[in-house]
């Protein structure tokens, strides 16, 4: 088991660099690693530990955050007539219907080019992670995570996402648009015009350009924003 004086000494290390309230969440992973390991863990009801914690908060504050908005059915309707005609028109079209559609992470569709990172199909989703089933009005796309922050097994999970005939929102039109015969299996699912994986950032940039468009102040939508307005859309 992790001793309390080191784990104490790791959220003093970590004091400043990210919020209090995300300290919490890494003891809550690392008590959740200690369990999967069949360890005892009691570290985290130590009063110690807790009168450290409050310490942290007290002096260090919990940073102003501007939570993101969630980009629900209507928003997605307004925006999407938008998109920067272009070769990547069709491309972030399916990417934002699919993202609603399917209430994806942008992480699990993008890489990250600030990190550098590289795509791998054990990952990211592929175009061999996505087939139709059905015909005409009832097509339905089967879509494959390999991999989310929340599969730390990597098992992945799949989400059947179904046509809407005649809408805006069509998520499996608008892939069809994008997905050939020819394509590789490995291949990324979204694609720039290199044919590398589509990048966080520009996602997000061609995103807030078609929302600015439409007259919608853009500052607040992130990436996030689609599985966010999704659930919300769903909940109402």
């Amino acid at each position: 088991p992790a001793k309390l004086p080191v784990i104490m000494d790791w959220c003093a290390y970590l004091a400043g660099r990210v919020q209090p309230s995300t300290i919490k969440q890494y003891l809550t992973h690392l008590r959740s690693a200690h369990i999967e390991q069949d360890v005892p863990f009691e570290a985290t009801e130590s009063p110690r530990l807790q009168r450290l914690l409050r310490g942290i908060k007290r002096v260090h504050g919990e940073k102003d955050r501007k939570p993101r908005l969630p980009i629900t059915l209507d928003i997605l309707q307004r925006f999407l007539p938008h998109i920067r005609a272009g070769p990547m028109h069709d491309t972030i079209y399916a990417a934002c219907t699919i993202a609603y559609a399917g209430l994806l992470r942008c992480g699990e569709f993008t890489v990250d080019s600030g990190k550098k990172e590289k795509f791998s199909p054990e990952l990211k989703t592929a175009r061999g992670h996505l087939t139709f089933q059905g015909t005409g009005d009832s097509t339905t796309i089967v879509l494959t995570i390999p991999a989310s922050k929340t599969d730390a097994f990597r098992k992945g999970a799949t989400v059947q996402i179904a046509a809407a005939p005649g809408c805006i929102t069509d998520p499996v039109a608008a892939v069809q648009r994008i997905i050939k015969d020819t394509d590789k299996k490995d291949s990324p699912l979204f694609q720039d015009e290199g044919g590398s994986c589509l990048t966080r950032s520009r996602f997000i940039e061609e995103v807030q350009l078609a929302l600015q468009a439409a007259g919608i102040n853009p500052t607040r939508y992130s990436g996030h924003s689609f599985r966010r307005g999704a659930a919300t859309s769903a909940a109402r």
